[in-house]
């Protein structure tokens, strides 16, 4: 295949679901998810669903946090030796390195009327140090990032301490989404994407053909429960094919897993063209 060609090809097969923004639009989306005051959602291209503060900036979860509803991110964080045998003043800029609670601000309740132990489905109100309020979720303690200068923001990512890189940094709090039955999502090189339950990336045909024949050698139907039933009116739906399977679609085109993806996450579907070729749905 030429370059053009190539490039044209790829142009049209971008990876399904690659900002999940179609599940979002067909209603099964997290909405569904118990959040609390101030708390919603949103999505990225780096991680897709995220939870966010009201006003639109990251929320953060911390690895290091490793007893439930329990915070070690505190005033003092600072004098703690992370290096595993070195000493303090081996920590860069001890006097001036804000201290941990400086650089992840508590996310705490807005609501006043709350207090320890309170819970609003996965999220439960926690005790600091202090004796001051914070949220956990799912038992891990919610941060704020002071790296983070406007919504949308996710420089907080992978940062320790002043600001630096390192494997104990912040991950971003993963908001759920509610999927077909059989379907998830993963990351993958082209980001976050939609599966099969095996972890395999699915595609589908933008032309709006039936894929049958020598097609199917490549592309492999997603197949729905028999018995499934879905509200009308959703973009998702499905499809009886002619050997009587029913398919998965998606704005009336069939979903599909592609035989050369050979583990999951593999993306080498988007490099294929030709007869039977299949395509992306388009970000909504």
């Amino acid at each position: 295949m030429n370059k053009a060609n190539y490039n044209k090809t790829r142009s049209l097969r971008n990876i399904v679901f690659g900002l999940l923004a179609f599940g979002w639009l067909s209603g099964f989306a997290s909405g569904s998810a118990q959040m609390p005051d101030g708390v919603r959602t949103t999505m990225t291209d780096e991680s897709g669903p995220v939870f966010v503060t009201e006003d639109g900036f990251t929320l953060y979860s911390w690895r290091d946090d490793d007893r439930a509803n329990h915070s070690k991110c505190n005033n003092d964080e600072y004098h703690r030796v992370l290096g595993r045998g070195q000493a303090v003043n081996y920590l860069p800029d001890p006097e001036t390195r804000p201290t941990c609670e400086e650089a992840w601000p508590p996310f705490r309740p807005v609501d006043s009327t709350l207090s320890v132990g309170d819970a609003i489905g996965d999220w439960q109100v926690m005790v600091r140090h202090d004796d001051t309020l914070q949220w956990s979720y799912q038992g891990k303690p919610v941060y704020r990032s002071s790296y983070d200068d406007k919504p949308g923001d996710m420089n907080g990512v992978g940062r320790s301490y002043g600001g630096r890189t390192s494997f104990l940094g912040r991950t971003p709090l993963y908001a759920p989404i509610d999927l077909p039955p059989g379907l998830s999502t993963r990351q993958s090189a082209a980001g976050y994407v939609l599966t099969n339950a095996e972890g395999m990336t699915l595609y589908s045909s933008r032309s709006g053909g039936d894929c049958a024949g020598q097609c199917l050698e490549d592309w492999k139907p997603v197949l729905a429960p028999a018995a499934l039933i879905l509200d009308e009116g959703r973009d998702w739906n499905t499809a009886f094919r002619d050997d009587g399977a029913r398919q998965w679609q998606y704005q009336g085109n069939g979903l599909y897993t592609f035989s050369g993806d050979l583990l999951a996450g593999d993306i080498k579907g988007v490099e294929q063209g030709g007869v039977g070729a299949r395509s992306a749905i388009p970000r909504g």
